[in-house]
């Protein structure tokens, strides 16, 4: 027979593992990407720049296997770990318009006009044609684009780095659950030609296929502030200085 201290005990026990069980998972994308200086556009769900100098961050968490033809197990056999791919606006560069030379630098490199690609991510799987599923990128009012791809490796320094790059619905974003992953920073350097370049974070099958992909609420863009606004803004501190002097 248990005392009444012994069923207390056993009780106490039992709504803890409730609780254990029952609480809401921390769940964070396995790969996701991050501009610090930016905002993040709650109707898009995208991380934005304006600022044609950034530094554009990757992340990704410890999973074990992000793909078996340049995931996480590569690690230390000279295959890249993950690819950044670069798209622009098809409405200012359509597949009749190619990208101008130097348009994006990445970590100091310009990128060749002839490293660009007309259709659906990945290259390695017929950009020409849009597979779905699993196989490519989905659209997501991007694609088909004049796009690149950019392959890398995140690095063999695991951290306690990684939260989610998601804000909540006040643009407030969770630091109190760092995850153990990796990181990787890209200097981009985007030229006065360009009006949007859109960032996408992903991995390969054996098959050439989307393994892994960063969703489309963690990926980023570069979109610069209308000539408008800039107008607005020189306007205004035109007659801030006027007011001024006459002051």
């Amino acid at each position: 027979m248990l005392s009444k201290l012994g069923f207390t005990v056993l009780a106490v026990i039992g709504l803890f593992i409730f609780l254990w069980v029952t609480q809401p998972a921390y769940a964070v994308p396995a790969l996701q990407l991050f501009i610090a200086d930016g905002f993040y556009n709650l109707a898009d769900e995208t991380w934005e720049t304006g600022s044609p100098d950034f530094t554009l961050t990757a992340f990704a968490l410890d999973k074990g296997d992000f793909g078996p033809n340049g995931g996480k197990d590569a690690f230390g056999n000279g295959t890249n770990d993950a690819i950044l791919s670069l798209a622009l606006s098809s409405d200012t560069f359509p597949q009749s318009t190619p990208p101008p030379i130097n348009s994006v630098t990445i970590n100091g490199s310009a990128i060749p006009t002839s490293s660009w690609t007309w259709g659906y991510a990945p290259i390695s799987n017929d950009p020409g044609v849009f597979d779905g599923g699993n196989d490519d990128l989905p659209k997501h009012g991007i694609f088909p684009a004049w796009y690149t791809e950019y392959a890398f490796n995140f690095g063999s320094v695991q951290e306690d780095i990684v939260f989610d790059t998601q804000p909540d619905e006040n643009g407030d974003l969770d630091m109190t659950h760092l995850l153990d992953g990796w990181q990787f920073d890209f200097d981009i350097h985007i030229s006065d030609s360009l009006d949007r370049v859109h960032f996408d974070l992903y991995t390969l099958g054996t098959d050439g296929t989307i393994y892994e992909n960063a969703p489309f609420s963690h990926d980023a863009a570069f979109v610069p502030e209308p000539a408008t606004l800039t107008l607005m803004g020189s306007g205004l501190l035109g007659m801030l200085l006027m007011r001024r002097r006459r002051g």
